[in-house]
């Protein structure tokens, strides 16, 4: 083999889990559904602000009508990001196991306090031991924020990059 230690292999381990966590989520979660329901209730609440301050009350009649639509939107928000978790989960406990079991002796020393007693006294700045499956966990969430930072940076190069291109216009084409 090449040689790698124990911590780069459990690293790899854990950022091939924070890669798959992260499509499963930006997939199954449904993430663009979840923004276009927010957004939507984010309208629905400045309409319904701007008919309160205006006292507006046929508006705020119409808003009413609407309410039913925006709670039934309130639950699939609630509900959207726990599709996610159905795989992610599993898959989760899953690479735990494996790693753990592969790698029992292992310890490493880090120098970050990450325990939650340690995080709760805000006394995080010094040295820590963790096992396979701690290091695991964090290296899976430092993974995972970096590449979920990456994701977003490019959905919104590749959005500003779409609004700048002007779309072509179909032709228009004659029926037959």
């Amino acid at each position: 083999m090449f040689g790698l230690d124990d911590w780069m292999i459990i690293f790899f381990a854990a950022s091939v889990y924070a890669a798959i966590a992260l499509v499963l989520n930006r997939t199954v979660g449904e993430r663009k559904k979840l923004q276009a329901a927010q957004k939507k209730m984010n309208d629905f609440q400045k309409e319904y602000k701007e008919a309160m301050k205006t006292k507006d009350q046929t508006k705020l009649k119409e808003l009413e009508v609407r309410e039913k639509e925006i709670m039934s939107l309130t639950k699939d928000m609630m509900i959207l990001p726990f599709k996610a978790m159905i795989f992610i989960l599993p898959t989760f406990f899953i690479a735990i196991w494996l790693v753990g079991g592969a790698f029992p002796g292992f310890v490493i020393t880090l120098p970050v306090a990450l325990h939650v007693n340690e995080i709760l006294s805000f006394n995080i700045l010094r040295d820590s031991i963790y096992g396979v499956r701690g290091y695991f966990i964090i290296s899976a969430a430092v993974v995972g924020m970096i590449l979920e930072l990456i994701w977003s940076q490019v959905e919104k190069i590749m959005k500003k990059n779409q609004q700048a291109t002007p779309q072509p216009q179909a032709a228009a084409q004659p029926n037959q």
